[in-house]
Formats: structure tokens, C-alpha cells, sequence
């Protein structure tokens, strides 16, 4: 087969599979979740009160636009999106806040959003004016179609849409978790 050849070929098949997955309406559905700890030299309460001021999230965590309270324990938050080889797009997501105990505060959308959230820090004390400080996120999109997120999505699957979410979701955590330190030190010195 000539090179030409190969060329239509690949052509073909790339166009009937993206015509496949655009076309039979099938859902499309990317997801990541990471899980980070860290350990400050500050009491529970003092990062767990930064944690509770929506705020920091805004301000600290890449790509999160806003975060904005909504009244009566639930927010908006929008977060950015940016794929490989497209532009950026914002989803915003409605949370709700739950404290199941004095030790962790949970944030989390309906579990059957399109665009659904969650988000857990854990407060666990280690010692005197030390904390351990554990963040879990997770993220997932569906849509009617790949393309709806990234025009070659449904080229490149769900599964490869989701690692590069994982990777950009666990940089942004680190990224967050090193400003807190940051705050933390200018707020209260040491």
C-alpha cells in the first residue's frame, strides 16, 4: 500500500471512529481524583479555619476562577479547564459544605451533576502546634459527546482525557497545599 494510500486509510478509520463515538449517543465521561497530605507546624484549628474560608480556594488553588457562597452552606465554584491543543473552558460546579465531625469538612456537588466535585480536607493533629493535613478531589464531567470537552476526545478516549485531568489535578493540589504553607507562615509567623 502506498504512502498515499496508508494517509486515506488512517483518514478513514479516524473520521468513522470520531463519526462513531460523535453519532451513537453514547456518553462520554472523564473523571480524575488525587489524594495529597501534608504536614504544617500550626494547630488543627488554625488550618482548618483557613481551609472553611471558601476564599482560599480562589485564591490559592490554579485554575479555580471563583469561589463564590451561595447562602445556607452551599457555593459556586468554577474551575478551569485547560486541554491539550483546544482552548480553555470554565465549568462551575454548586457544592455543598458537610462536617461530618470536628476533624474533616467536606464539600460536594449532587452526586448525579453532569459536572460533579468533591472535595475533603482532614485535619489530623500530630503533636503540639502540629497538623497533618490531608486533601482529597475529585473531578468528573459527563457529557453527550467527547467533542463537547475536546474536539478530538473522542479520538483520544476517555481514558487518556482523564489522565492528563489527574496530572493538572494533582499539580494544582500540590501548588495549593504549598501556598497554604505560604498563608499560613505570613498569617501566624513561624
Amino acid at each position: 500500500m502506498s504512502t498515499y494510500g496508508k494517509f486515506k486509510f488512517f483518514l478513514f478509520a479516524a473520521v468513522f471512529i470520531f463519526l462513531y463515538f460523535t453519532v451513537t449517543g453514547k456518553s462520554f465521561t472523564v473523571s480524575a481524583s488525587v489524594s495529597k497530605s501534608r504536614t504544617f507546624n500550626y494547630n488543627a484549628k488554625d488550618v482548618m479555619s483557613l481551609i472553611e474560608d471558601l476564599t482560599v480556594f480562589s485564591r490559592h488553588f490554579p485554575n479555580m476562577i471563583s469561589v463564590t457562597s451561595l447562602g445556607n452552606e452551599k457555593s459556586e465554584w468554577v474551575y478551569e479547564i485547560d486541554p491539550p491543543m483546544a482552548s480553555s473552558f470554565n465549568v462551575s460546579f454548586i457544592l455543598y459544605k458537610k462536617s461530618p465531625d470536628d476533624e474533616q469538612v467536606v464539600f460536594e456537588s449532587s452526586k448525579n451533576d453532569d459536572n460533579y466535585f468533591y472535595c475533603k480536607a482532614k485535619f489530623i493533629p500530630a503533636g503540639d502546634e502540629r497538623t497533618v493535613l490531608s486533601l482529597y478531589f475529585k473531578i468528573r464531567l459527563t457529557r453527550e459527546s467527547g467533542s463537547d470537552i475536546h474536539f478530538m476526545a473522542p479520538l483520544l478516549g476517555e481514558k487518556y482525557i482523564s489522565d492528563k485531568m489527574k496530572k493538572d489535578l494533582s499539580e494544582d493540589t500540590d501548588t495549593f497545599l504549598n501556598r497554604i504553607k505560604g498563608e499560613l507562615r505570613k498569617k501566624y509567623g513561624k
